[in-house]
């Protein structure tokens, strides 16, 4: 039982497309607003994208990466949270984090599928 468990973890990891896809096609039944459901989907598959990315980077580069993502993360909250502070005059830390979170998923969505092809790429080469 745990090892299904596991395997479903890791098939989650390896194709993040398909989860953000088994997501959005859910919450599409459920709630019936296509927005909404984008929006679900977004936010509960971008984790797994990350893992993937800096899966894929350390393969490829054989080095980690997840500090240099983390940094990123904080890099980023804070010129959101600076940029709030200047345009408003209360900050938002609900809304930074869910810009980060966005911005994040674009960034990773992108990512996975770059390093991907840059993997396969790397493989036909290598032989």
């Amino acid at each position: 039982m745990g090892d299904i468990f596991i395997y479903i973890i890791a098939s989650a990891i390896s194709f993040p497309f398909f989860v953000t896809l088994s997501i959005y096609w859910i919450a599409k039944w459920a709630r019936s607003s296509n927005w909404k459901a984008i929006h679900l989907a977004v936010h509960w598959s971008t984790l797994f994208y990350i893992i993937a990315v800096g899966i894929i980077l350390n393969i490829l580069l054989q080095q980690s990466f997840i500090g240099l993502i983390l940094l990123f993360f904080l890099i980023f909250l804070t010129i959101i949270i600076i940029y709030q502070r200047r345009t408003q005059t209360d900050v938002e830390l609900f809304k930074a984090i869910k810009i980060v979170w966005r911005g994040a998923f674009l960034l990773f969505f992108t990512m996975y599928f770059l390093l991907g092809f840059i993997f396969v790429v790397n493989g036909v080469w290598s032989r």
